[in-house]
């Protein structure tokens, strides 16, 4: 019998210490030397808003490579050296996305994503180490009657691609479990996974790094998720994903 969603999403927006205390009852050790920031993570932390915000600034940046190349500049006080062109959400010289994948296709990942809707911000995304990068984008916009949620990545022109998120609308900003619930129970269709536990936009990730090299390492890395509104929430997902890993992990694995 495959576990339900919401099983999942019960066991997976625990507090970090019950995670912790999962991975030591499991006998991992993975995450150790990170003990006292995972601890200190809180889900009931809710950012007071996303809209008219600093973060927008590198939360609309479409492309993943180019989102990180402005960070680190920002963060080394080189702001004010990037071309503006650069901080746009979405690359509009002719030929630009093209020459960037040309020189390598990860900085693909994120280029492609749709548009934003009026005064929509991206609340976190996940990136996948994919040949191109592939990013899905979690997003948020200001509606008559709450703020609007909604899941898309750089392939809905395709037919009937879709994702159904919970919730769809609130009238304040997310907590972070709420966040954790909202990408742990996103359907996108595939079905893949649900049997092993793996639900929503992460986790059915994990699956095949883990069935190609059982190794933690692999699966955390090919799957990291980002949020410039919830600073922990990569935090939380190396360790939701450690806690994965040592739940399929045979007697005989080392």
């Amino acid at each position: 019998m495959s576990t339900s969603p919401k099983r999942y999403l019960k066991a997976r927006a625990s507090e970090t210490a019950a995670m912790l205390k999962t991975l030591d009852e499991l006998g991992c050790e993975c995450l150790q030397a990170d003990r006292d920031d995972l601890l200190s993570i809180d889900l009931n932390f809710r950012p007071d808003a996303y809209f008219g915000t600093s973060q927008e600034l590198l939360a609309n940046v479409f492309g993943d490579e180019r989102k990180e190349l402005m960070r680190a500049e920002l963060a080394a006080g080189k702001g004010t050296e990037i071309p503006a062109s650069l901080f746009a959400s979405e690359l509009t010289a002719p030929g630009l996305r093209n020459t960037l994948g040309l020189m390598n296709p990860q900085w693909m990942g994120g280029e492609y994503l749709p548009p934003l809707l009026k005064g929509e911000v991206e609340i976190a995304r996940v990136r996948l180490d994919s040949t191109t990068g592939d990013v899905i984008s979690i997003r948020a916009h200001p509606n008559a009657d709450g703020i609007h949620y909604r899941v898309v990545d750089e392939y809905m022109d395709m037919e009937d691609h879709t994702f159904k998120v919970s919730p769809v609308v609130s009238t304040v900003p997310l907590t972070m479990g709420e966040l954790v619930a909202l990408i742990d129970s996103a359907d996108w269709g595939s079905g893949y996974g649900e049997e092993r536990g793996a639900f929503g936009l992460v986790a059915p990730h994990w699956i095949d790094m883990w069935d190609e090299d059982r190794d933690f390492e692999a699966a955390r890395l090919f799957t990291r998720v980002r949020s410039e509104f919830y600073p922990n929430l990569g935090g939380y997902y190396d360790l939701a994903c450690a806690v994965w890993c040592a739940e399929q992990r045979d007697p005989d694995d080392e």
